[in-house]
């Protein structure tokens, strides 16, 4: 997904863990933003990457207290432990930029198989409109409704998109998409030449 995108200046890692991630994919960029619930792990994100921001506490928690307007924050890299959908709709409310990609480690499906949607308070709309016996087979198109109703909410026009289903059962969905803002800060355009009408990537690897 990074190959749809401008370099990245102040990515955002919602849940940290210990690093991997950053590891693999995100080392070379020398700012951005991660946040993780347990000390001992941020103690080891401080070390690790001493350029970047380092938050202590619940994703949902810290990004509705506001701590990233300003900063320029202009990818979310969400992998929470289950459902994603309080932590994007915190962070995508606060980016001020013309352009964000997001891609997702999204475990709701585990959830789904069993039937427990109507459970998740966060999916309450979609059990209305697909019903509880459709979320688990239709989630990937819930993703890409939900996302999109997001990016719209917070002012982005989705303008590409892709994601697949992985793991045990195929109980994992991996998702990625770019907003382009409808009228970015810097005047119509800004910061986001080359996007336009809405591009898919079908089943190819958000990340």
């Amino acid at each position: 997904m990074l190959a749809q995108l401008p370099p990245l200046q102040m990515p955002l890692e919602t849940h940290g863990g210990y690093g991997e991630v950053w590891k693999r994919v995100y080392s070379g960029i020398p700012r951005g933003v991660v946040i993780e619930k347990a000390a001992e792990k941020t103690a080891v994100l401080a070390r690790q990457r001493p350029g970047w921001i380092v938050f202590e506490g619940r994703a949902e928690q810290v990004i509705g207290s506001g701590v990233l307007r300003g900063l320029g924050v202009d990818f979310i890299d969400c992998d929470p432990y289950g459902s994603p959908w309080g932590v994007l709709t915190a962070a995508l409310g606060s980016i001020d930029g013309p352009l964000i990609g997001v891609v997702v480690n999204d475990g709701m499906r585990q959830r789904l198989r069993i039937k427990q949607g109507w459970t998740s308070k966060a999916l309450a709309e979609e059990v209305l409109r697909y019903g509880n016996e459709r979320l688990f087979a239709d989630y990937l198109e819930v993703c890409r409704e939900k996302l999109g109703g997001l990016l719209a909410a917070a002012g982005f026009d989705l303008a590409w998109w892709a994601g697949y289903y992985t793991g045990h059962n195929h109980d994992m969905t991996h998702y990625g998409a770019v907003g382009v803002r409808r009228d970015p800060p810097d005047g119509p355009g800004a910061g986001a030449a080359g996007w336009g009408s809405p591009r898919e990537g079908g089943d190819a690897d958000p990340s």
